[in-house]
């Protein structure tokens, strides 16, 4: 079995956590390809120190997350992975994953799995549990579903979303360290409200993160009292996973048709600067509604039900001849020797 790695470092990463996530790929995977999004030489060395294949991404993170992730996905199929682990780099998985346990994993007849995220709070032995949720991050490699990501400028996850679809929970955590910091917070605050409106106003999960940040950084007591940060009990915590329901094996695999794999998104056209983003059926409800935003922001642009073997074969017989993916790695630098 072979399981692949992928990851986008950007600039600063190397002074912040990008060591604990490039040990977490570098005990979990075979082979790692990282896109560097504007990074330093800094973060460069760090990487070739783990033999860590890498390529150069100039591309403005924040309007075109979705695309450079498509690409880095696309990536993968040079290396001819069986599963993969992406991994944001302020991202570190309970101990408790190890090789054997991801290869265990593999073979429950699942193709993806979400790992319960604990979000560390000004320090790594408190957690925001208001904000504690389950992603996905160790999933079959299967490009014959889809290899687009989610349209959208922030949150467009690190699978395709058939993965999404049909991921089953694990029964570990991952440690996100990425809003420990209060700095990390505000700077993430006004990433939001530059390049994402969808969730500022919008609601469900995405809003309520939303709204914890900004609760935070502009302190209000009735709202901050009752976001309060709670100690983080690493063994309650694997204790209280393992014995969760929806982590026990589930009898009936729910298993994508390849012809017919139908996903609820709608693509939209952003009236103000005619961007298009991929959403969820449900959000779409609620802008209509007038819950998530005004109807006159966005426009429909069609419903996407079907992404499967048939419409793809015929998609790529109209498109024209492209490059196989492992040219474009080959020409990354690499450094395949091991830390030692």
């Amino acid at each position: 079995m072979k399981i692949v790695g992928m990851a986008v470092c950007g600039q600063g990463e190397a002074d912040r956590y990008l060591e604990g996530t490039l040990k977490e790929l570098n005990r979990l995977c075979d082979q790692v390809v990282v896109a560097c999004n504007n990074v330093s030489q800094k973060e460069i060395r760090m990487i070739e120190e783990y033999g860590f294949d890498w390529y150069d991404e100039p591309r403005e993170w924040g309007k075109l997350q979705s695309e450079i992730k498509t690409d880095l996905f696309k990536r993968l199929d040079a290396y001819n992975p069986d599963w993969v682990v992406a991994l944001d780099c302020d991202e570190v998985f309970d101990e408790s994953f190890t090789r054997e346990e991801a290869e265990k994993l593999a073979s429950k007849d699942e193709i993806s799995y979400k790992f319960f995220f604990v979000q560390l709070w000004d320090n790594e032995n408190t957690m925001m549990s208001r904000l504690n949720f389950w992603n996905v991050r160790f999933y079959k490699y299967m490009p014959e579903l889809g290899t687009q990501f989610l349209k959208k400028n922030v949150h467009c996850g690190l699978a395709p979303p058939v993965m999404y679809h049909y991921a089953w929970h694990a029964p570990i955590f991952v440690k996100h360290y990425g809003l420990m910091d209060s700095g990390d917070r505000e700077r993430k605050l006004e990433r939001y409200q530059q390049y994402d409106p969808i969730t500022n106003s919008n609601t469900g999960m995405w809003r309520e993160y939303y709204d914890v940040l900004k609760s935070h950084h502009r302190p209000s007591p009735a709202i901050v009292n009752d976001n309060k940060p709670v100690p983080f009990d690493i063994e309650a915590t694997r204790r209280r996973l393992m014995n969760a329901p929806e982590c026990q094996d589930r009898n009936k695999k729910i298993m994508p048709k390849l012809t017919d794999d139908v996903k609820k998104f709608v693509e939209v056209k952003r009236v103000k600067d005619g961007k298009s983003l991929t959403i969820t059926h449900e959000e779409w409800a609620r802008i209509q509604s007038g819950e998530g935003g005004r109807t006159d922001q966005f426009e429909l642009v069609k419903e996407i039900d079907k992404i499967g073997k048939k419409e793809k074969e015929a998609k790529k017989s109209e498109e024209p001849e492209k490059k196989p993916a492992k040219k474009e790695v080959e020409k990354a630098p690499v450094n395949r020797g091991r830390k030692k």
